[in-house]
């Protein structure tokens, strides 16, 4: 024909070609179905659950995000000494074991590591409860039958959340502290349903009358310094102050210098920690000591009686009777022993009124006796020559 005439290019597909297509895709399908299997092999895990509360019973577990499971451990009232939970009332399982042994979510608790459900893992607080007639929290005593048990089992794991972490939370009151501060009393209360187990709004790592710790048996009550705090310039308003504690474990207790069962002239009357910006600082006004609860106001047990000396001018003479010393010395403490003038008739020597101990400048001048034994005292020689007068004759 004609060379300006249309002409078709017929392009064919060789065989070659096609099989290379095919091989390629046979390729990937093979590369697709190994990454499958690993992913599917590293999702499948095999590993052990408990399957009771029983350290002994252990159950071999396979599966997809692979679970323990196990009931919660709590407490239904102020009188149990806590329980698991039971399905009562509700619709579902609570049991031990794989994933799927528990199915309450808030009854339940879920892990992910192998033997995470053991019983073993639950720990301990010490156990403090209010007594309404001495209105303090003591730790229980007796045995652990009963909800006098010493110490109390917690469940480290919340319900439902198998991503929560362990936590070993304690709580501890100040031996005062408002029953309120926990709700001490009553079904459905946080002291009713938690204890001294975990932590809470009431109870921050900071409390002044209720305080969380970190670790079993942390809520040791001997771990934390209190002190009475507060101003009291009188018995009565003493008598309202509250312990608190103290930032510092190792913080002492300060309280006012007495003096004639009064705050010396000029302090604050002012009771509570020693530390930080609150201190004692002027020793003529306050005084510290060094354990929970110390800075207390002096009583008659905290006095002794002695004789008073006073110097009339001629001689040094006693009182009639044995009187309360109610002053403290220049750090605090108040005296434990009396003491008199050697010399009847010399003024010097003796620098005391008879309450406390002679000084060690006056060791030669001045006798320290106990309590009530520092009353006109007879010398040896005056009895030795009264001995030898009456057998004389």
């Amino acid at each position: 024909g004609s060379l300006n005439s249309p002409c078709k290019v017929i392009i064919r597909k060789s065989p070659f070609h096609s099989y290379h297509k095919m091989a390629i895709w046979k390729f990937l399908l093979k590369v697709l179905l190994v990454l499958l299997y690993l992913d599917i092999s590293q999702s499948i895990t095999v590993n052990n659950c408990h399957s009771s509360e029983a350290d002994e019973d252990i159950a071999t577990c396979q599966g997809m995000n692979y679970f323990c499971d196990r009931p919660m451990f709590g407490y239904v009232n102020e009188d149990t000494v806590g329980a698991y939970a039971t399905a009562t009332g509700d619709s579902g399982t609570v049991g031990w074991g794989c994933d799927g042994a528990c199915t309450i979510d808030d009854k339940c608790v879920t892990c992910t590591e192998a033997n995470c459900n053991a019983a073993s893992l639950l720990y301990d607080c010490v156990h403090y409860k209010y007594s309404p007639a001495d209105a303090l929290w003591e730790v229980q005593s007796g045995e652990p039958v009963s909800t006098e048990s010493p110490t109390i089992k917690c469940d480290p794991r919340p319900p439902g959340d198998p991503s929560a972490s362990e936590t070993t939370f304690c709580r501890v009151m100040t031996p005062d502290a408002d029953p309120d501060v926990l709700g001490a009393a009553g079904s459905g209360t946080e002291y009713a349903t938690m204890r001294m187990c975990g932590t809470s709004a009431n109870c921050p790592d900071n409390g002044e009358y209720c305080r969380s710790c970190s670790g079993g048996l942390c809520n040791d009550l001997a771990n934390f310094r209190f002190c009475l705090t507060g101003t009291a310039n009188d018995k009565d308003a003493y008598s309202t102050l509250k312990h608190k504690f103290c930032v510092s474990p190792d913080a002492e207790c300060m309280r006012p210098i007495m003096v004639d069962g009064a705050p010396v002239a000029g302090g604050d009357g002012f009771f509570g920690c020693s530390e930080e910006d609150v201190a004692c600082d002027d020793t003529a006004k306050c005084t510290t000591c060094p354990k929970s609860g110390c800075n207390t106001w002096p009583t008659a047990d905290d006095w002794v009686k002695c004789f008073r000396w006073s110097w009339d001018g001629v001689a040094w003479t006693p009182s009639l009777s044995a009187e309360l010393c109610t002053t403290a010395a220049e750090d605090g403490s108040y005296p434990a022993s009396c003491s008199l003038p050697q010399a009847r008739d010399t003024e010097t020597g003796f620098s005391g009124n008879g309450c406390g101990e002679c000084p060690a400048s006056e060791t030669e001048t001045c006798l320290t006796t106990e309590a009530e034994k520092n009353a006109a005292r007879v010398s040896t020689l005056s009895v030795f020559l009264a001995l030898t007068l009456l057998f004389s004759f």
